[in-house]
This record gives C-alpha cells, structure tokens and sequence, in this order.
C-alpha cells in the first residue's frame, strides 16, 4: 500500500546505495588445477572489465607457494584470495584451510573466498 500526501515525498522506502566499486583490485588465485585456474582468471578479467576495474591477478598452484605473501597483503582491503580446499595436486601438502588460517592470523582485512568440489567440506 502507497500513498502520498501534498507537498510530501513519497512513504516508500529509498533502495540501499550500494558501496562504490574500487577503480582497481588485486587477486590471489591458490587452485591446484591449472585448468581451473585459468578458468577462474579468464572469468575474473571479463566481471572486471565489464565493471571497469582494473585488475591484478595473481596465481598459486600451492599453498606453500602462497603462505609467505600473507604478510605483504595483511593491510591491504583492496585484495581478493580466492581458495581452493583441496590442493592436492599443485605439489605442496598444505590445504586451503591453512591459507585461511595464515590470511586471519596475520589479521588480513580483504576478501577470503574458499570453495570446494568436494560435498565432504563445509
């Protein structure tokens, strides 16, 4: 139900402004799977472009090839990690729960996306 009254605006609520999207970002893929990686960057750079953000990707095959650039992203909010769980082909015996328990013991203040193919993670 919508009404107005004279001289009065209107009683609907105004939609939530949406927080300005930065002009540049900066993610970490850590993905075993170069197939999948490479899926990932390809898709990244065309949500980028279509969003006119300029994007800076970088790529892991393991964790342990990842882990010891934590410290360098901790206080940087314009950086993205995005995660696999299982890492087990990318040569290294660290799992996507150590790249996450790394990223928030060194009090990182970006984005953590972690996801999993498997229906055994939650």
């Amino acid at each position: 139900f919508r009404f107005r009254l004279p001289g009065r605006a209107s009683t609907r609520p105004r939609p939530a402004r949406c927080p300005a999207l930065p002009t540049a970002l900066e993610v970490h893929v850590v993905e075993d799977s170069r197939v999948i990686r490479a899926a990932l960057v390809k898709k990244l750079h065309i949500v980028a472009s279509r969003a006119r953000v300029a994007l800076a990707v970088f790529e892991y095959a393991s964790a342990e090839a990842f882990v010891p650039r934590v410290d360098a992203l901790r206080l940087r909010r314009d950086v993205v990690v995005v995660t696999d769980e299982h890492l087990d082909h990318g040569g290294g015996t660290l799992r996507g729960v150590h790249v996450i328990d790394a990223l928030v013991r060194a009090q990182f203040r970006g984005v953590i996306v972690s996801a999993s193919g498997d229906d055994q993670v939650d």
